[in-house]
């Protein structure tokens, strides 16, 4: 990111929390403003399972709202889950849960019906996904085992993994002439990272202290170097020539 500077030197902390929060705002990718009936319904919102417990809050919310019908959530066990199962303990309203053992799918299920007291009936979940590609493969196969085979859904997502599953879905569906879905994409916040004070660091804004307990600063730049090589037009990228389907 620095490759127009002269020197490290040059690169202040100012400037590289300005490319974090570019890189950040691109993998959290929104297709409207908010989800609210205005701006976007649908018959389903697709929540994909990850470390983040505030993801089913906001998709109770939409539901709540009317933004959508149903919920269908999706995520079985992998290396997301055991940070999950952390991030419950942490949130007070949250930590009586017993989730040891479940799956990403049943622990977001169980925030969302038990917590957020959307009605069982309006929740499906698919809990065999492993990665952000089998994240959409299996919820496009559910949907159409049940015949819903013309559907529009708004897909959350962790924001640092937002883009990705989308563009699995996109890559899905090319092969999918058995069903017509339409998805839009709602990441549940836009990550913003700040210089501190005493000009040491980074923090976070105050509007993502508001969200719950999530990532350390140190984790979340982590997260995001790790989708840099994902950013180039080649068939591990982002680009118009990505294999999406290869995407983890």
């Amino acid at each position: 990111m620095a490759s127009e500077h002269n020197s490290p030197a040059d690169y202040s902390l100012e400037k590289q929390a300005e490319d974090i929060n570019a890189v950040g705002s691109f993998l959290a990718q929104r297709d409207v403003p908010e989800l609210i009936t205005k701006t976007a319904q649908a018959d389903f919102i697709i929540l994909a399972g990850s470390a983040l417990p505030c993801t089913a809050e906001i998709a109770a919310e939409a539901i709540h709202n009317g933004v959508a019908k149903e919920l269908l959530i999706t995520g079985g066990t992998g290396h997301s889950t055991a940070p999950l199962y952390a991030a419950v303990k942490r949130v007070p309203k949250l930590a009586h849960l017993e989730v040891a053992g479940q799956t990403e799918a049943e622990v977001l299920r169980r925030i969302v019906t038990e917590v957020c007291h959307v009605p069982n009936e309006k929740v499906m979940l698919e809990t065999k996904s492993l990665n952000c590609s089998e994240n959409a493969s299996k919820s496009i196969e559910l949907l159409a085992t049940q015949g819903r085979d013309h559907v529009k859904a708004i897909l959350i997502q962790d924001p640092t993994m937002q883009r990705r599953t989308m563009a699995s879905f996109h890559k899905h569906l090319e092969h999918r002439e058995d069903i017509q879905m339409q998805v839009i994409s709602f990441a549940p916040f836009i990550p913003v990272v700040e210089v501190q004070s005493d000009s040491k660091g980074f923090q976070f804004s105050d509007q993502m202290e508001a969200l719950q307990p999530i990532w350390s600063v140190e984790h979340y730049t982590a997260l995001i170097m790790g989708d840099m090589l994902r950013l180039h037009d080649t068939e591990q990228g982002y680009g118009p020539r990505a294999c999406y389907v290869r995407l983890p």
